[in-house]
């Protein structure tokens, strides 16, 4: 054990000890208090004796060990925040994955689309798309590691492709622009489409069961189409509205894109437009 272990022990003994003189001590008070002690003389000797007993002793030394564990927890701390990250960074490297550094205060880490967050003060990790928390595994390597391979297949399991995300995420649209009131090129938040794409994911056969996307997979899949460059889709296109100003306060109502369409912002609505056909001209 460690020399802090050691002081540590020896202040528990001495606190148990001063612990029982104490309670002791009170048990005798409580007598006296509700007896006439003029007439206990056995009373009164139990009190004296206790009272003397107690009589010039101090508090075990609480003060100087205080100060020794507190530099005691921030040199541990220090050991285990390098020798995770030493450990962890290598785990990486032997799996392949890019841990790029993306961010200090506290450490986060780009570990190919996914964000890992360390939080040493607290001993815990957070592993997040889009800025939304999907995971908080231990702060151990194979935990987190683990954790992002199940987290990076759920994202791709609501990813059909291009071309039939384009599709459902258009069907989607009408069929929320006509819950709306909504004419037909007119912007509606990202946000709504949620539950219709669930709906359009059932009826194409993507999913087995309903249920609405979650804001991470929205993202996931916005991002991907993007990658894929296929926004535009039979000369339909579909168009993201950024989020400005006091729209970016309420996080529930945008979603933050990775790289997609520009990355790195927060985006509010949806539209899909028809693009003209360009004019090629006779005799060109």
């Amino acid at each position: 054990m460690t020399e802090i272990h050691d002081q540590a022990r020896e202040l528990a003994d001495e606190s148990a000890a001063l612990a029982k003189d104490l309670d002791r001590t009170r048990k005798v008070l409580e007598a006296v208090a509700g007896n006439d002690v003029a007439t206990d003389p056995g009373l009164r000797k139990r009190c004296l004796k206790q009272l003397g007993e107690l009589e010039g002793r101090t508090l075990p030394a609480f003060g100087e060990f205080k100060a020794s564990f507190e530099a005691w927890a921030k040199q541990s701390l220090l050991a285990f925040r390098q020798t995770f990250l030493d450990e962890f960074l290598a785990r990486c490297q032997e799996e392949g994955i890019d841990a790029r550094r993306i961010g200090d205060q506290p450490p986060v880490y780009d570990l190919g689309g996914l964000a890992l967050t360390i939080d040493f003060d607290k001993q815990q990790s957070t592993l997040s798309y889009a800025r939304e928390v999907l995971a908080k595994p231990a702060l151990v390597a194979e935990e987190i590691l683990a954790e992002r391979v199940r987290l990076i297949e759920e994202l791709g399991n609501a990813w059909p492709g291009p071309e039939v995300f384009h599709a459902a995420c258009l069907a989607a649209y009408r069929a929320r622009s006509a819950r709306k009131g909504v004419r037909l090129g007119e912007r509606i938040d990202l946000v709504d489409l949620l539950t219709e794409l669930g709906l359009e994911y059932v009826e194409r056969g993507i999913w087995s069961q309903l249920r609405p996307l979650t804001r991470p997979e929205l993202a996931f899949c916005l991002d991907q189409l993007a990658r894929a460059g296929a926004l535009e889709v039979d000369g339909l296109r579909l168009e993201l509205g950024s989020a400005t100003g006091g729209t970016t306060k309420d996080k529930r109502r945008v979603l933050f894109l990775e790289a997609g369409m520009g990355g790195g912002q927060y985006y509010l609505s949806l539209r899909f437009v028809q693009m003209q056909a360009p004019n090629r001209g006779e005799g060109r």
